[in-house]
């Protein structure tokens, strides 16, 4: 098939899946990609996989003080990228393609693309617009009372237009059971689960674990739960000797790296909030390195409690016990990590999750229409 691939993702696990799916397609079908011009120098090496790389100018950034600044930036979220957009659209109409494969927007998440195409596609949802639909991030800053109604206003219309956008998608896919009933449940729209996988062959034990380090993968705010990681530090105190191992940006690094940072830390912490999957808690497993995550969203679906790592309550004095147990218990980090990566190499791998996919695309296509 000739396949149009659509995304304007941001660096993390749903780039990783989008990359994933193209390299795993591009070797039996003919894959050309759409995305909207980036500066960054971490691209997967997608150039060898696609028959042809699009890429279309988008400048979101803007050096105005500040609130008009923000006022740039939003006119430019929900106006410019829409007519942008449909101009994608239209060439990928026009460009004699079997099928369109649509991911989320990293400014919007469901992308105003979805309104405009006309050949059959697909659109892999993996993430909630937490701005929008969790109480997690509600607003609660203290600020003037027009910039609380502004951004009480800006977030009612992103919500319509995730809402008008996903809606318009006539088939989708996602990345976990969780996700498939938040779409169900938000957009009363029926979704297929493909769950993303880990290449195992880079994803695997590489050093010998530091029973001093705990990895933290992720940005340092309340949202990715950083506030849990430091309450829980107070708690175990001098207890024992440990120490938080911060990653995250562009301290990440390629993925060879990124293992080595699983393989020396005792354990891996997740304590994201509204996790719609979690690719980092199964890259952990792969290199055999347990995993304390909360037990909330996909986490729920990929780490196996008391086998692979715990799922806990999200309770920093939870999250410390546990800790000093396996601080303590190093047979069992050993055995749990054993059976974390035999539970990636069983159940999540590249291979099923494209498989997933093409099956998917192969069906859409010979439909002839989007079903």
């Amino acid at each position: 098939m000739k396949i149009a691939v659509y995304h304007s993702l941001p660096q993390g696990g749903a780039r990783r899946v989008m990359s994933e799916q193209i390299k795993g397609l591009s070797r039996r079908h003919k894959i050309h990609l759409f995305r909207i011009k980036e500066d960054t120098k971490k691209n997967y090496n997608l150039d060898k996989y696609c028959e042809k790389i699009i890429e279309f100018k988008f400048k979101y950034k803007s050096s105005l003080p500040y609130f008009f600044k923000r006022l740039s930036r939003d006119y430019k979220s929900f106006i410019g990228l829409n007519y942008l957009n449909k101009t994608i659209a239209n060439k990928i109409n026009d460009g004699n393609f079997d099928i369109a494969l649509v991911f989320t927007d990293k400014l919007i998440e469901a992308p105003f693309i979805l309104r405009y195409l006309k050949i059959p596609n697909l659109y892999y949802d993996q993430e909630i617009l937490a701005r929008v639909y969790s109480k997690a991030f509600s607003f609660a800053e203290d600020v003037s009372w027009l910039k609380t109604k502004y951004e009480l206003y800006t977030r009612e219309i992103m919500r319509k237009i995730d809402f008008n956008n996903s809606s318009a998608a006539k088939n989708i896919s996602t990345n976990s059971y969780f996700m498939k009933q938040h779409i169900k449940k938000v957009y009363t729209k029926n979704a297929s689960v493909c769950y993303p996988g880990v290449n195992t062959e880079v994803f695997r034990k590489v050093v010998n674990n530091n029973k001093n380090n705990i990895l933290y993968l992720g940005n340092t705010d309340k949202y990715s739960g950083f506030d849990l990681a430091k309450d829980m530090l107070k708690v175990i105190g001098n207890q024992i000797k440990i120490k938080i191992e911060i990653v995250s940006g562009n301290d990440i690094g390629d993925d060879k790296t990124l293992a080595k940072y699983y393989s020396f830390a005792l354990l891996t912490i997740c304590p994201s909030k509204i996790e719609a999957f979690g690719l980092k808690a199964l890259e952990s497993m792969a290199c055999e390195t347990p995993v304390l995550a909360v037990n909330e969203g996909g986490y729920r679906e990929t780490v196996i409690d008391g086998v692979t790592g715990y799922l806990l309550p999200r309770d920093p004095k939870a999250f410390a016990e546990k800790i000093i147990y396996l601080y303590n218990h190093p047979e069992v980090v050993r055995r749990m990590g054993k059976a974390g990566r035999e539970h990636v190499k069983k159940n999540f791998t590249w291979k099923k999750h494209v498989d997933c996919i093409e099956k998917q695309l192969i069906k859409i296509a010979k439909s002839g229409k989007n079903n």
